[in-house]
């Protein structure tokens, strides 16, 4: 496999060779992976928030 010297430290989008190698490829899919964990941190958040409001007395 022929590496881009700027895969892992420097993943740009401007470099001709972004996405068309390994390294690319993991950054791209780490960067989707980062993105689904804050919607599910977001969502436990709301759950939480609603989980929280119904044990309290007086609000319904």
């Amino acid at each position: 496999m022929t590496q881009c010297s700027l895969a892992y430290t420097d993943p740009c989008s401007e470099c001709a060779q972004y996405g068309n190698r390994s390294p690319s490829q993991a950054v791209r899919r780490l960067n989707d992976l980062e993105m689904m964990l804050q919607e599910l941190k977001r969502m436990i958040a709301d759950l939480n928030k609603k989980i929280n409001n119904k044990n309290q007395p007086g609000i319904s």
